[in-house]
């Protein structure tokens, strides 16, 4: 069985970073719902997490890094992009582009985490594919199969998931919390 950690443990990112390292899944709070989480840059490790939520690995997933830093790090950061890292992030926004998606996470554990681990983590959501979203750690321990750690932070708020905004082509993939206006002002503001 796998193991279960409080969020609140002084070990917990850092036994989430071993899970990470060796190739394995976690399951982590965010401040919407209960996220999956796996090495990025590990191609066994995100086919895990398809297999993990039953679904089709032509579904791209989002990752989560710790800062503007590593973003630009690992992503094509261009003013338009930085205009909106400045903006939103960290907070309710997963941006594309050049056909990669990120964000910066409000919940202060998943940026610390991702700075411990030093590379982007997936972050999608700890459910089936086609299974509302997880608040409790008990709903994504029933939903998930093959996670080597689940961090638990308690029951969450229910809260809208992210906006997801596609640079390249200026369109909203996902209405969240932030609206199509406020990506639209601060984009022509940076024009």
């Amino acid at each position: 069985m796998a193991a279960i950690i409080k969020v609140s443990s002084r070990s917990a990112v850092g036994k989430a970073v071993e899970v990470l390292k060796s190739g394995g899944l976690i399951v982590f709070p965010t401040e919407t719902s209960y996220g999956l989480g796996a090495d990025a840059y590990n191609k066994k490790a995100v086919a895990a997490t398809f297999r993990a939520k039953q679904s089709q690995q032509a579904k791209r997933i989002s990752v989560m890094v710790a800062d503007k830093a590593m973003a630009k790090k690992f992503f094509k950061v261009t003013q338009k992009v930085e205009a909106l890292i400045d903006a939103f992030l960290p907070g309710p926004l997963t941006i594309i582009t050049k056909g990669k998606s990120f964000r910066i996470p409000a919940y202060g554990f998943c940026r610390r985490l991702a700075k411990a681990f030093g590379r982007p983590i997936t972050s999608t959501s700890a459910n089936r594919a086609g299974h509302g979203d997880c608040y409790q750690i008990s709903q994504a321990i029933e939903s998930l199969d093959g996670v080597g750690l689940f961090i638990d932070g308690g029951r969450l708020p229910k809260r809208r998931t992210s906006t997801v905004f596609d640079v390249d082509s200026g369109t909203i993939i996902r209405e969240g919390p932030i609206s199509k206006r406020a990506i639209e002002r601060v984009l022509l503001d940076n024009h």
